[in-house]
């Protein structure tokens, strides 16, 4: 799937005043590579806990607004979703800071676009211009060195060459980032602007831009942003320290039971080198690592054990977001040797022309989207009418149709 990818800080920022409320932030944007597209945002406030927050937005010919729910700081996502290319997703990254009570006025396209508008943003349209640059130039390095990462029939040895040379190119194109937005910070130690350049810089480099605020900056209420952050970094090391203790130290035993459900102890294996794996049947890249672990293993099984541990009991059925997912799920789950559907069931959710061109042929659950489509149209032209409040959320059911096939028992 091809999308156009664009990644945004959100924050709100609730005015030093003691009686009057800080009026909603508002973006409108208006890009040239969007056209006439859904916008999935998804918007992750300062507490790590409470998650993050879906919404969708529709652009008409690239323009679209969008303004936070509350007045407290957060993250966003955009994704709009312009073309369906299977298995090759390219993206083009977006980042910019929302602050309530301004306004921002965004054009241009999502890796290359213009600031402007209230005080502030045309202070941080100034600052981010730079740093686009630099995320057009590492862009640029990781689409030319994609093709050949990703081919499958390359030599693994020029694969690992090039892997490292491209890791090595966008290393250096990140440092000159990190360099320019330090520089700016140090220019403008007390700017909210600053503020927010540090919530957005990566884990490595947020503590070395804190300590150049100033202690007012350090106070701005777009603070709690990177403070989570710090948060998150204090209790990663404080783990990895106990960690360190054990290093050298013989491992602890333990006994878990096999795929067949019969126990294994460690102390079993003792003599080969013992590889342990933690997983999540809901990670991706977990999943897709797997093979590639198998093939290892059938290199090394006369020294090496790889013993494959999930964070959740080994699942029995799974019921996917699409059918893609679960057309994946369907060919891993075979990889490793489970048979469909005797050992694991999959459902998916969508019914599309992919779901029979499978094997076993997928059972699924037919969303009708063109009804679902109409119901929406159905809501907003009875809003726009007055037919029914704006404020409120109108709900219509659209009965969908389980298609049985043959990957559940």
């Amino acid at each position: 799937m091809q999308k156009t990818f664009f990644t945004a800080v959100l924050t709100a920022v609730m005015a030093a005043m003691s009686c009057t409320e800080t009026s909603a932030q508002t973006l409108k944007a208006s890009f040239t590579d969007v056209g006439n597209d859904t916008i999935l945002v998804s918007v992750m406030g300062a507490d790590p806990k409470t998650g993050s927050r879906r919404d969708t937005l529709l652009a008409k010919d690239g323009k679209f607004e969008y303004s936070l729910k509350d007045n407290k700081p957060a993250r966003a996502q955009f994704y709009a979703i312009q073309h369906l290319t299977p298995n090759k997703p390219e993206y083009k990254p977006f980042g910019m800071v929302l602050v309530p009570g301004e306004h921002a006025v965004v054009s241009g396209t999502t890796d290359n676009f213009t600031i402007t508008g209230s005080a502030f943003y045309t202070e941080y349209g100034k600052a981010v211009a730079p740093l686009g640059a630099f995320d057009r130039e590492r862009a640029a390095v990781i689409a030319k060195y994609r093709p050949q990462l990703s081919d499958e029939k390359a030599d693994p040895a020029t694969v690992e060459k090039l892997r490292a040379e491209c890791a090595q190119l966008v290393s250096a194109i990140s440092e000159k980032r990190k360099a320019a937005t330090i520089d700016y910070i140090k220019a403008h130690p007390s700017s909210d602007v600053s503020v927010a350049l540090v919530t957005d810089m990566g884990l490595n480099s947020i503590e070395e831009g804190v300590k150049l605020l100033t202690d007012a900056a350090r106070q701005s209420s777009i603070a709690p942003l990177y403070k989570n952050v710090l948060e998150e970094i204090k209790a990663y090391r404080e783990k990895k320290a106990k960690g360190m203790a054990l290093e050298g130290k013989p491992a602890p035993s333990f006994t878990l039971n096999d795929i067949n459900g019969k126990p294994l102890k460690l102390e079993s294996l003792r003599g080969k080198y013992v590889v342990l794996d933690f997983w999540g049947s809901w990670c991706g890249w977990c999943i897709k690592g797997i093979p590639e672990m198998k093939k290892y293993y059938d290199k090394y099984k006369d020294k090496m054990e790889i013993l494959s541990l999930p964070d959740d009991e080994r699942p029995d059925a799974f019921f996917a977001i699409n059918d893609d997912t679960a057309i994946g799920i369907l060919y891993t789950a075979k990889r490793l040797g489970f048979r469909v559907p005797e050992d694991i069931s999959i459902c998916g959710f969508t019914n599309g022309e992919r779901s029979v061109a499978c094997d076993p042929m997928l059972t699924t659950v037919e969303q009708r989207g063109v009804a679902v489509g109409e119901e929406a149209a159905n809501i907003l032209i009875s809003q726009v009418e007055g037919l029914l409040p704006r404020n409120e959320v109108a709900m219509r059911v659209v009965r969908t149709r389980l298609v049985v096939r043959g990957t559940t028992r």
